[in-house]
């Protein structure tokens, strides 16, 4: 028998969702109320939930346990109101409870977002339709099934977990590959809610258990996260004075460090980090941030292709040491790096055009060509590849084709400095010398960055004529 437990406060915009997701496996569904002001309960009830109401003590173990005690199911499954479970996820759930040998198992905890930037971030792929509802996502493991045993009970006011409770009994937690999509992230403002009350219990848990390193790097997380890198630092540290091998908690300093522009104190806690597991894979990610901001470009690409082969699938290291390499002059393998870029996202515009830069650089004009046109052809960014073809048509002495891309320039209403250049280089071709003057000097005026091709093609105009400099 599985029992489905919930705690809840003010989600009648979720709720539903949530529950119909998973109400097909449920044999009993038990939502605790901590003070709802809306339907939230109403609309449990309509699916079929024993609705409880407890009375919010600032304890999310506390509440949580209390939805253990009405529960009668043998097995305990835990889902928050801005979460769902797909239809395939929940049989397979069905069938792990035949295990009589594990008191647990690890889920996957999918939290949408649409910051490609973030750590661990994965893009979606379409695995599971409609429960992706941003462009990707960062999971985090947690025990989200488990036996209903009275020995085994949340702990923690914030981030609780029955994973202590269950360590103490010497019980087994099983690995899944099951998917909880999470949608909490994707709003703001309960987001900045959320935060807010989180700060509240953990400062409340160190009255509690002052010795306790976690209260005091939740916290930090929370201040980090705020851009207050003073307070982090103090509960960072006090948690560090605590148990220096707590959880995450060197790289929780690695990155506040980092974040604060204090690189030397970032890359202290780094190698540690480091020494203790060397697959970190944010810790590999930051130190070669870190590298590539001082100028280190070898030691950056190190770091970025040693993650990278550990984690393929990452597109942090990928794009990073795409960058990185064509910041270091290894032109070659941004090429490789932005190929595969391109490949795994034809729509990114940015990937496009750098890889366009690195074969130009290359000397693979023909394939710079083929990609620029292409990406015109489907009408992404005309005036940046059409400016980036007349600069390879140019170098490959092919000027042909001057006229129809400032044309289309003009058409799309360009005004760049780098046009009127171009102008000035068909000018120069077909003989106009008054006009080709007239366009690079404005072209000067406009960008006096385009002044070494401007006196090259001066000089060169003035040799022809016979006219001394």
């Amino acid at each position: 028998m599985l029992s489905i437990c919930m705690i809840v406060k003010n989600e009648e915009r979720c709720i539903a969702g949530s529950l119909s997701s998973i109400r097909d496996i449920a044999d009993e569904i038990i939502v605790v109320d901590t003070g709802s002001t809306d339907r939230t309960a109403d609309i449990a009830r309509e699916y079929g939930a024993d609705v409880y109401h407890f009375m919010w003590n600032n304890d999310f173990s506390a509440a949580r346990n209390y939805s253990i005690e009405m529960a009668k199911g043998e097995w305990i499954l835990f889902i928050d109101a801005d979460e769902c479970i797909s239809e395939g996820d929940c049989f397979k759930i069905k069938s792990l409870l035949k295990n009589t040998q594990l008191a647990g198992y690890m889920l996957i905890q999918r939290n949408y977002t649409d910051n490609e930037r973030l750590l661990n971030y994965k893009p979606c792929t379409g695995t599971y339709g409609d429960c992706e509802r941003a462009r990707g996502f960062v999971p985090v493991e947690r025990i989200g099934l488990f036996r209903n045993l009275p020995s085994i009970r949340f702990s923690g006011v914030i981030h609780e977990t029955v994973g202590p409770a269950i360590e103490k009994i010497g019980g087994v937690v099983g690995m899944t590959d099951i998917a909880v999509h999470h949608y909490g992230h994707l709003d703001t403002a309960e987001k900045e809610r959320k935060t807010a009350h989180y700060l509240a219990l953990g400062l409340r848990q160190i009255q509690l258990t002052p010795e306790d390193p976690k209260p005091y790097n939740d916290i930090g997380i929370i201040y980090l996260s705020q851009g207050d890198f003073i307070s982090a630092e103090t509960f960072f540290l006090k948690a560090y004075d605590r148990n220096p091998d707590y959880h995450d908690l060197r790289f929780h300093l690695a990155t506040l460090y980092f974040r604060w522009l204090k690189y030397d104190e970032s890359i202290r806690y780094l190698n540690e980090v480091l020494a203790a597991n060397p697959h970190h894979q944010q810790a590999l990610l930051t130190r070669g941030i870190i590298a590539d901001t001082k100028g280190d470009y070898q030691s950056a690409e190190h770091f970025f292709s040693t993650g990278l082969n550990i984690y393929p699938d990452s597109i942090a290291f990928l794009e990073s040491l795409a960058f990185v390499q064509v910041r270091g002059g290894n032109i070659s393998g941004a090429n490789n790096s932005f190929s595969i870029l391109c490949e795994k996202y034809p729509d990114n515009e940015q990937y496009a055009l750098e890889y366009v830069k690195t074969l130009y650089l290359s000397g693979d004009f023909q394939r710079a060509l083929d990609i620029a046109r292409n990406r015109i052809t489907h009408g992404k960014s005309t005036n940046i590849f059409a400016l980036w073809i007349l600069q390879i048509y140019d170098s490959m002495g092919e000027n042909d084709h001057f006229d129809y891309y400032i044309n289309l320039l003009k058409q799309a209403g360009c005004a760049s400095p780098e046009l009127k250049y171009f102008e000035a280089r068909a000018a120069e071709i077909n003989g106009d010398i008054v006009s080709a003057v007239k366009n690079y000097k404005t072209a000067l005026q406009q960008c006096p960055e385009l002044a070494v091709k401007i006196n090259a093609r001066v000089q060169n105009i003035l040799a022809q004529i016979n006219c001394p400099a």
